[in-house]
């Protein structure tokens, strides 16, 4: 039995030509019901598991039980509508094998209306209603993006005390390390981005930063194969606010600022009006957004230069990267750096016990795809993503950043495993 997220996500079509059956008659099926009759779509039925309620929205509700032996068809799209029982749900569809019936999750339904809200066949009400709470919501990430810079820098420096920063861009393993390391661990993704703030907001960044780089301080920072740290973010956080979705994918990059003290100055504006919407379709999404890291750097790699090198002035590639025992203890003044290569981090507990102190950690993985409500979409798009060469290029063609971690081996097994989703 296949979840269908990806093609309900590409095909506004599948919910206007298919019978809908909303599968949960909770809050979220609600939300499915009101989104359809907004939409003029009627449903051909409801249910649940067991059938032990009367009636949903003037609909009788029917046992799943019921809806296999007599919907089980093409034409049927079924609407798992749960965001706390999906996994179960889906095990129940799986249970009763059904064969020729769609299946997708809240995320496949809401991210189609989303990505294709300028076909003609939404009215007019309904993409007015989602533009303005579009708007809202673009809003509400902006400001907890400068709410989280600040605060962030305020803890590091005014009560980090014997403490482990874990510093590193998004989506190479900083969960798995906080996890393991718990109260005696802080993450943080940006202690520099200023992200078009006024004089007084740069004043305090610039109080705190200072104060920062004068404490005892130990950091552990990761990196991870490239291509899939990118896919991985393209869909991290895009499962948080499920109606409606953030206008842009503010998670595929970390928090840029409007300039770094060494480098060239990087317009957040720009780039906020540059990041592609989710549009169209998902790999020609991703693609617009790949050819916007390349060509702006916005990379885990330069996430260094941004970050710890701005600053700590400490440039990680002037040091010796162990690339087989993968990992690197970096020693400058105040500062000391673990350095760790996400693909080896189950081999690595005793080096990340030694670094903490000598606790006792043990390594688990937590942020993991499959736990997402993403997960469908995300792994079919992993195993079906046409790529540019440029973007390919960009990382695998002599990329002296991406050898100072990874082997010969190592970055030849990378290029065979996505070489062959390139498409001109």
């Amino acid at each position: 039995m296949k979840i269908n997220d990806l093609l309900v996500c590409d095909d506004l079509s599948q919910i206007y030509a298919n019978d809908i059956i909303i599968y949960g008659t909770g809050v979220w099926g609600g939300v499915v019901f009101d989104c359809l009759s907004a939409l003029g779509k009627d449903i051909l039925s409801v249910c649940n598991t067991d059938a032990k309620e009367e009636c949903f929205c003037g609909y009788d509700i029917n046992s799943l039980k019921w809806i296999k032996e007599n919907y089980d068809r093409n034409g049927v799209l079924i609407i798992i509508a749960s965001i706390c029982y999906w996994k179960e749900m889906i095990g129940e569809c799986e249970k009763l094998d059904f064969k020729q019936a769609k299946i997708c999750t809240l995320y496949g339904f809401f991210m189609s209306i989303r990505m294709h809200r300028s076909d003609s066949r939404i009215p007019d009400a309904f993409r007015k209603k989602m533009s303005a709470d579009l708007e809202v919501s673009e809003k509400r990430v902006e400001y907890y993006g400068k709410i989280y810079t600040l605060e962030s820098l305020a803890l590091a420096a005014d009560e980090f005390t014997d403490k482990i920063l874990v510093y590193q861009s998004g989506k190479v393993g900083s969960k798995s390390i906080m996890n393991t390391l718990g109260e005696k661990g802080m993450h943080f993704h940006t202690l520099t981005s200023l992200y078009g703030w006024d004089e007084l907001d740069s004043n305090l960044i610039s109080y705190y930063q200072q104060k920062l780089k004068h404490k005892k301080i130990k950091i552990i920072t990761s990196v991870r194969e490239p291509i899939a740290r990118d896919l991985s973010g393209f869909f991290q956080g895009s499962d948080l606010d499920l109606w409606p979705f953030s206008a842009m994918n503010n998670h595929l990059i970390f928090w840029y600022g409007d300039y770094h003290k060494n480098g060239a100055r990087l317009d957040a504006e720009e780039l906020k009006q540059r990041m592609p919407r989710w549009d169209d379709n998902l790999n020609d999404t991703f693609c617009k957004a790949a050819s916007i890291i390349c060509e702006k750097k916005l990379d885990e790699f330069t996430w260094f230069d941004y970050e710890i090198k701005q600053l700590f002035d400490i440039d990680i590639y002037q040091y010796p990267f162990d690339k087989k025992k993968g990992y690197s203890i970096i020693k400058k003044n105040n500062v000391e750096i673990l350095v760790l290569k996400m693909e080896q981090l189950a081999y690595l507990e005793k080096v990340i016990s030694d670094f903490a102190g000598n606790m006792e950690i043990h390594l688990n993985k937590v942020n993991e795809g499959q736990n997402k409500l993403y997960s469908y979409t995300y792994k079919e798009l992993k195993n079906t993503i046409c790529l540019n060469r440029d973007y390919f290029d960009y990382y695998y063609d002599n990329n002296e950043r991406l050898k100072h971690f990874y082997t010969d081996d190592e970055i030849n097994n990378m290029k065979a495993h996505w070489e062959k989703h390139i498409t001109t």
